[in-house]
């Protein structure tokens, strides 16, 4: 899988649609800490079929389409009287392909997509609302060199794909946008980009549609984007964000993480560990079947081309809960910050860190299904500790105050009290 993430690196990009090289980073973000472990039990949480649909050449993007079929983008050749192949490394640019799905691992010959579509160079990976009316698709710019892409929208009219598309105000010249994803209410497109003041590589932005106009780009944020790249999202119905960053710590190259989307912000991103997850670049997660089984692309080894499609089941479900706190001084009621919690795993050390912000509160999204080891510290207060399946933390924390010096306390005034930490649980 190749994806442009700077002005140099589109250009190597256009080469084989920009292939993401590892790059292990342990990033500190402000308020969280991503180790690059996964609960032991997440080996067995998955299964995995490679589709025989994949060919020796590229493919990746998948999406589901309209009439229920699998949609992706390869540079497997067309049968065209005119190919036009890229000169800079002499293979055929991406073009739109379908497969009818009848089971998860059981699809139809691929064939191409709406061929009338097609723009002379790159097509794909793209997205449609929920109805199905309209598609978000990225290309290569009008005019512009194989570099350089945008995303352009496609709006269905008595069940056919008119040839015209309509731009989008989203695009910074001289840089990309590209990957889209609408969100299952219609309401936010999400993309990677590259273009300026984001925090390194490619970031995710999101836009927010309202009366048939998109606001400004808006980055997600230190709590997801890094230094490196992220890249592919995905929001399923249950208001989660998959996408894959070789940014975040990892099992290697590009990995696919899940973040829970908040009101204002996104819970820190979680890895979806084995299987999705791999030494080699993983992306372009979706789902079939909700909470059960879905699709990705890989460039593992033992597959047929570069990069290719894989189905997975996932016999137990994500099982995600989503914690959300709010840590306050006790005495006061005012939020207590800085309160570092940290998660941790048996045998394993640390899994997952967060800090209390400024007022007091944190989120933490995490298997429902592993027992874990959390720990609430702050100087001035003994360190607390609890340990056990997540449910649990659905009672309070207290913290105790260290006393270095026992200070003079008329009788009338009491001790100063410990600080709550007061949680909600939320499960889906």
């Amino acid at each position: 899988m190749h994806s442009p993430f700077s002005t140099s690196r589109l250009v190597r990009f256009s080469q084989k649609w920009g292939r993401i090289r590892p790059l292990l980073i342990l990033l500190l973000l402000p308020g969280m800490h991503l180790m690059g472990q996964s609960p032991a039990a997440d080996n067995e949480r998955y299964t995995i079929y490679p589709l025989s649909i994949s060919s020796s050449y590229s493919d990746m993007g998948p999406a589901l389409g309209p009439e229920g079929q699998l949609l992706f983008s390869s540079n497997r050749p067309v049968r065209s009287i005119i190919r036009r192949f890229n000169a800079r490394n002499h293979q055929p640019f991406y073009q739109l392909w379908e497969s009818q799905i009848t089971t998860l691992t059981k699809l139809s010959a691929p064939r191409a997509f709406a061929p009338h579509l097609r723009s002379p160079l790159n097509n794909g990976p793209l997205s449609f609302s929920a109805d199905g009316r309209q598609m978000y698709l990225t290309r290569n710019s009008e005019g512009r060199s194989a570099a350089e892409l945008d995303i352009v929208l496609f709006s269905r009219l008595y069940d056919k794909w008119p040839r015209e598309a309509s731009s989008l105000p989203l695009k910074v010249r001289g840089y990309s946008i590209m990957h889209p994803a609408i969100a299952p209410d219609n309401e936010r497109l999400y993309f990677a980009s590259d273009m300026p003041g984001g925090y390194g590589g490619m970031d995710l932005y999101y836009s927010v549609r309202r009366g048939g106009f998109l606001s400004r780009p808006v980055n997600l944020g230190p709590q997801i984007n890094t230094s490196g790249n992220e890249v592919f999202p995905y929001v399923d119905e249950a208001g989660r964000l998959f996408f894959a960053s070789d940014g975040l710590p990892g099992a290697g190259g590009l990995d696919v993480f899940v973040s829970h989307i908040l009101k204002n912000d996104f819970s820190p991103p979680l890895n979806l560990g084995p299987g999705i997850n791999s030494p080699a670049d993983d992306f372009g997660f979706i789902w079939y079947q909700s909470g059960s089984s879905g699709y990705f692309v890989s460039n593992r080894p033992g597959g047929k081309g570069q990069d290719d499609l894989y189905a997975f089941e996932s016999s137990r479900g994500l099982n995600l809960v989503l914690i959300q706190g709010k840590v306050l001084n006790k005495e006061s009621g005012e939020p207590e910050a800085a309160v570092d919690i940290q998660v941790l795993l048996p045998n394993q050390g640390s899994y997952q860190q967060t800090v209390s912000a400024e007022d007091g509160s944190f989120s933490l999204l995490l298997w429902g299904d592993t027992s874990y080891t959390f720990t609430f510290n702050k100087e001035g207060f003994m360190r607390q500790q609890k340990s056990g399946a997540t449910r649990a933390l659905s009672l309070p924390v207290v913290l105790t105050p260290v006393i270095t010096e026992q200070p003079e306390i008329p009788e009338e005034t009491e001790t100063p009290k410990d600080s709550l930490l007061h949680l909600n649980n939320q499960w889906f």
